[in-house]
Formats: structure tokens, C-alpha cells, sequence
């Protein structure tokens, strides 16, 4: 019997609860003779309703709108409501202008909107007043009186830091120019824009001050150490010349902002081999003639061995849309000399060696597009580079070639006319990155990458080379030839500093190889981790990667260890 009392009791709160889980709303209009059932889970929720519905009615012009009663009996719930008249906005003036305007829902915003629009024309102390209203019937006309004040123009870049860089191109960076009317939205954005300067620190927020009809701006930026410097230097014995030392190594010297334009410098040279060498010199220069218009530059000589040596020149004019974001025409020569052929192939099988001397002129278009919150270690936001060129291949005949004596009487000359010597050559690039935002130290960076040469009948120095610790972590550096290629990465970043975080990457690649009539594809990756470290006088960069490809499996013997540090000036 005790048993069942609990029971019982069980079931009657059940009931009650279940009860009172459901009220039933109905809708009284007294304008109308209808009515309209809502149900919800509790009073508080039908409360909420009914005056959500009332600022809605009210936006769209039923001004007379009321709830005259609401009461609940049990689990049913009524309202009697008010509808009431819907005014439209007939007139709307203006200072001296007016408008046929029938959207009463923004009325309330059309002061701050008609501000908006005088900050962003000089009037950053303009203010607004409703002059008067009037309602005939269901006819609202409305007129503001619009006091603009005083025209202020900008006067001014003051900077109360050591940073040096030339106040022509704060203005063109920015956008806010001296002698020009202030601009409300381009004030507030400045400091956004300067945290994205690779060579100055904002130390404090960008300062106004407005003296009569000028306004000055007060700039906080700090000088940051970003030119950089590193070499290494090796002695080897000379196999050639007994006593003799063969001198390698490498040296880069990186400057931006030198001349205080915002101009930037790059210098490499490497030397890791006796018969190797690569000179790479990179010159650019922003808001030439104080337009959004740059130019740049580029000379690039490799001499991978002592059979060939490839030249590469590049001029582009790139166009500043907003701070780093531009788009570029350029201008490419590229030529390769081939300074010891493959003569014995030639005789031997008397066709021609697949590295031959070549000369190309390309045309090209160059994109990027950046929004970041910072440049140099994100947290969020991506950013997109895009390059395609083509143009025209020349295949030059050889002397070293065309002069062989062959007993049969051989023309070695002819094998040049069994070729193409003249056809069209494309070139394809493009990269891709994503930072999500974990929470403020865990960061997640999707990035894909690729790259294409075009071209029916591609020679060997053509090919690109990826692998190492710039593409592709886990193989040796350039130690890949391909013609295409698509890599995706997936890293994991915990944010140790501003500028350092620790990482773990994933590389996945597809590439394909189609050279010398032999079509070639595989998917190599590599995995490990990472880290890199900001010091107080340069960058410490480490990485420990696995790569797997068909002819070369995951073996820790063949790890990779991809080492760094830049000295910063």
C-alpha cells in the first residue's frame, strides 16, 4: 500500500510539472474579430513575444500600438491588443533639402546616419536636431536642422617615437593626406594599418588634436628591429689544386625602410658547392611619385653546376589597393645558358640532350590580398597570393651541338629541326593560408599551395624544385622535380609570445612530373614539429620532419632537421 501512495505521488508531480511545461497564448485584436493560439513553455517565453511583436509593430509605423491587457488563468494565457493606425513618412527634409521617403522603420537612425556622413567630409563636430514634426492623418513629415561647424582639414603627422620613416608615405599608406578633409572611418582605422608596418611598434593608441580648422595627428611608432643579416662560411680542401681551399657558404642581407620610404632590400648569395652558386638581388619601392603606384625588381642567377647556368629578371609596377593588398603587371626575361652540353648523348643516340639553351619573355599578373589580424605570427584571419605569366620560348642551337663531326657525315645541326624551337611557355602559382583561433594561445593554420610550368615540350632547368623547409618539410632542400604541384598543410600552433609559438605540421602533396615524354605522379608527405622563438637581437627557428614518398619510406635515420637564426638590426 506504501508502495503505491509513492507511486502515486510520483505521477501527480509528473502531471504537474508537465502541466506547466505548456502554456497556451491566445491573441485578441480589437480591431479586428479574429484571434491567434501560440503555445509556449512558460509565461516568461509569451512575455517576451508580445513585446518583441511590440517594438516590431512600432518599427514598421503602428505607433498606437499597445498590449491593454494580459492575464493567465492555469495554463491558458490572454491579450487584447491594439493595433492602431500605420503612419508612413512622407517627407523628410533636411537642412534645405528634402526627399520623398517612405520608411519609417529607420527614422530613429536617420540623425546618426546624416553624422556619419558629415565625419567622413570634414565635419567631425557637426551635430543634428529634430527642427520639427508634423502629422496630418496618417502622414508623418519630418525636418532636421543640420549644424555642420567648422571645416577641418587634416594638418599634421607627428610621431613621438624613434621610429624614421617619411610622413609622404604615412599619408599614402593610410590614406589621410595633408590639406585633405578629415575622414572619421579612416582616424579610427590608422592604428589597424600601422600594427601591420613590418619595421615600427605602436606602443600607444594614435592621438587627434584639433586646433581650430586643422587637426594633427599624433603617432606612437617605435623603431623595430626587422633588417636582417645571417652568413656561413666553410673552408674545403681542393680536390683540383693540392693545398689549395675551395671557399662556400651563404650570406642574405634583408633591409626595409633604409631610406625611410618604406622601400625594401633583399640580398643572397649561396655557394654550398665548388661548382654551385646563386646570386638572388630583390629591390622594391611603394607609392612612387606619392601614387598608389610601386615598382620592383628582381635578379636571380643560378648556377646549379658546371653544365648550365640559368638568368631571370623581373620588373613588376604593383598597385596599392590598401596598405600590403595590390595587384601587379610585370615583365619577365629569363634565359639559360648551357655552358658544358651533353655531347656524348648526342652523338650516341643523335637526338638532343634534354637541357638545352633557351631564352623566354613573359607577361604576367600578380595578386595579393591580406587579412590578418597581425603579419607576422596570426592568430586569425588569411591571406591570398596569386601569379600566372606567359609568354614566348626560344630554343637556341648549341655549338657545342651543331659542330660535331660524325663519321657517317651526320648533320648534328638538324636535330634542332625536329623540335619546336619557338612555342608558348605559362607559368602558374598561387598559395592560400587560414588561421583559426582556437582560443589566445591555440591556433589552427590551413594552408594550400601550387604550382604549374605550362609548356608541350618542357626542359629540365624548367622543372620546379620543391622539398625542404620552405616546401614540403621532411626531404632534403630542392631534391624534388616537378612540373605541377598541390600542397596542403595542416599546423598546429600554441603561442608562446607575440612573435613565437611552438608548432606540429602535417604536409600532404601531390606531384606530377611530365619531362622527357615520361609522365610521373606521386603523393609525398612529411610530418613533424617545430618551434620559433623572437630573441632581442634576431629569430631562432627549429624544426625536426619525417617524409615518406614511393621510393623513399618513413625512416628516422633520414630525419630532417631544418635550422635558423637571423640576426635582426
Amino acid at each position: 500500500m506504501c508502495q503505491l501512495k509513492k507511486i502515486y505521488f510520483l505521477v501527480l508531480i509528473f502531471v504537474a510539472l508537465y502541466s506547466k511545461s505548456e502554456i497556451i497564448l491566445t491573441i485578441k485584436y480589437a480591431s479586428a474579430k479574429k484571434t491567434k493560439q501560440l503555445k509556449y513553455k512558460n509565461v516568461e517565453d509569451a512575455q517576451k513575444y508580445l513585446e518583441q511583436l511590440k517594438q516590431d509593430k512600432i518599427k514598421q509605423g503602428y505607433w498606437q500600438f499597445s498590449i491593454d491587457s494580459f492575464y493567465c488563468v492555469d495554463n491558458n494565457c490572454q491579450a487584447y491588443i491594439h493595433t492602431g493606425t500605420k503612419y508612413y513618412l512622407q517627407q523628410l527634409e533636411i537642412g534645405n533639402k528634402k526627399w520623398n521617403y517612405n520608411d519609417i522603420q529607420n527614422i530613429k537612425n536617420i540623425p546618426e546616419s546624416i553624422l556619419k556622413a558629415r565625419e567622413e567630409t570634414g565635419y567631425p563636430f557637426a551635430n543634428v536636431e529634430m527642427d520639427s514634426l508634423n502629422l496630418q492623418n496618417d502622414t508623418l513629415y519630418v525636418n532636421y536642422k543640420v549644424n555642420k561647424a567648422q571645416l577641418v582639414t587634416i594638418d599634421s603627422f607627428i610621431n613621438h617615437q624613434n621610429a624614421k620613416i617619411s610622413k609622404s608615405f604615412i599619408e599614402n599608406y593610410t590614406g589621410i593626406k595633408k590639406g585633405k578633409p578629415y575622414a572619421e572611418s579612416k582616424i579610427l582605422n590608422i592604428d589597424n594599418l600601422l600594427n601591420k608596418l613590418p619595421y615600427t611598434e605602436l606602443t600607444q593608441p594614435t592621438g587627434i588634436n584639433f586646433r581650430g580648422d586643422k587637426a594633427d595627428i599624433h603617432l606612437y611608432l617605435k623603431k623595430r628591429k626587422v633588417n636582417k643579416f645571417d652568413f656561413v662560411i666553410g673552408f674545403l680542401p681542393n680536390n683540383s689544386i693540392a693545398g689549395k681551399f675551395l671557399i662556400t657558404g651563404e650570406a642574405r642581407i634583408h633591409l626595409q625602410n633604409a631610406f625611410k620610404r618604406g622601400e625594401e632590400l633583399f640580398f643572397e648569395w649561396v655557394r654550398l658547392r665548388p661548382n654551385q652558386q646563386r646570386l638572388n638581388i630583390k629591390f622594391a619601392y611603394p607609392y612612387l611619385f606619392k601614387t598608389p603606384l610601386g615598382v620592383n625588381t628582381s635578379f636571380f642567377l643560378d648556377k646549379r653546376d658546371s653544365s648550365s647556368l640559368d638568368l631571370n629578371i623581373q620588373v613588376g609596377l604593383p598597385y596599392f589597393i590598401k596598405t600590403n593588398n595590390y595587384i601587379k603587371g610585370f615583365y619577365k626575361y629569363a634565359q639559360t645558358i648551357v655552358l658544358q652540353a651533353d655531347t656524348l648523348y648526342a652523338k650516341n643516340y643523335k637526338q638532343l640532350p634534354n637541357n638545352l639553351d633557351a631564352t623566354y619573355n613573359q607577361y604576367g599578373i600578380e595578386m595579393y590580398y591580406e587579412n590578418l589580424d597581425y603579419l607576422f605570427n596570426p592568430r586569425k584571419g588569411f591571406d591570398i597570393k596569386f601569379s600566372a605569366s606567359a609568354g614566348i620560348k626560344k630554343i637556341k642551337p648549341n655549338n657545342q651541338i651543331i659542330t660535331l663531326q660524325s663519321n657517317d657525315g651526320f648533320d648534328y645541326g638538324t636535330l634542332y629541326d625536329s623540335i619546336n624551337r619557338k612555342s608558348i611557355k605559362g607559368d602558374l602559382f598561387w598559395q592560400i593560408n587560414y588561421y583559426l583561433p582556437l582560443d589566445k594561445r591555440n591556433v589552427l593554420k590551413f594552408s594550400n599551395s601550387g604550382g604549374s610550368v605550362l609548356n608541350n615540350n618542357l626542359l629540365r632547368n624548367e622543372l620546379i624544385r620543391i622539398g625542404g623547409s620552405k616546401l614540403l618539410r621532411g626531404f632534403d632542400e630542392e631534391s624534388i622535380l616537378v612540373s605541377t604541384y598541390l600542397l596542403n598543410i595542416l599546423e598546429y600552433r600554441f603561442i608562446l609570445q607575440r612573435n613565437s609559438y611552438l608548432a606540429v605540421f602535417y604536409d600532404f602533396a601531390y606531384v606530377r612530373r611530365k619531362f622527357n615524354n615520361e609522365l610521373i605522379q606521386n603523393y609525398p608527405f612529411g610530418f613533424g614539429v617545430g618551434i620559433n622563438i623572437e630573441t632581442k637581437i634576431g629569430i631562432f627557428g627549429l624544426s625536426y620532419a619525417l617524409g615518406h614518398q614511393k621510393t623513399n619510406p618513413i625512416n628516422f635515420r633520414n630525419s630532417k632537421i631544418h635550422f635558423g637564426y637571423v640576426i635582426q638590426f
